[in-house]
């Protein structure tokens, strides 16, 4: 069912427009606790502010009010916790960017190659228009760049990172869970 499918569309939709919404307040302590790469991340916080407009622009296409769709709690957490280790861990915040700012995918965004096989591909465009700025930014590689400014890491920082990567995946793992058994996908 086709509308079954703009809804779950909808649904990912709104859990990225609220990341992209998001993300750069959450992203600021780490300018005041990851002092060495202040500038790299200030550049790429300005590059990122607006991204949700982006995700704006699939709901208008799909014809979907945004406030119909929820946010998740496992998408609050994800953000909540990226914003404590801004505060608290250069290392774990470094890692955790790593899963918002996906790797190169050749080609196109995987939600738009999705959403084009439908009966309104010009709904991808939003996704295409994210997916591009972000390639040709190397958003991908923020992570490895941040590496290069951190000095040797302490054990319990190393164990911290490790452990909130793990309980990140898991989460992820879950909000794909119950998006499937929602939707019926």
């Amino acid at each position: 069912d086709e509308q079954q499918f703009f809804q779950a569309i909808g649904w990912i939709s709104k859990q990225s427009w609220y990341v992209t919404s998001t993300s750069c307040y959450g992203m600021q302590p780490a300018l005041t606790h990851f002092k060495k790469a202040f500038d790299l991340l200030d550049h790429y916080i300005r590059d990122e502010m607006g991204h949700h407009k982006f995700m704006e622009q699939v709901f208008e296409d799909l014809n979907l009010n945004k406030d119909d769709f929820p946010i998740s709690d496992g998408t609050k957490w994800l953000l909540a916790a990226h914003e404590r280790t801004a505060h608290i861990s250069p290392l774990a915040f470094s890692a955790m960017l790593n899963l918002f700012e996906a790797a190169y995918y050749e080609g196109q965004d995987p939600i738009s190659r999705v959403i084009k096989l439908s009966s309104k591909p010009h709904a991808a465009e939003g996704y295409d228009l994210h997916y591009k700025i972000n390639q040709e930014h190397r958003h991908c590689d923020m992570p490895i760049q941040l590496a290069t400014y951190l000095a040797p890491q302490t054990y319990e920082h190393a164990a911290l990172t490790l452990g909130l990567f793990e309980l990140t995946l898991n989460l992820l793992d879950n909000i794909e869970k119950d998006l499937a058994q929602t939707f019926d996908v």
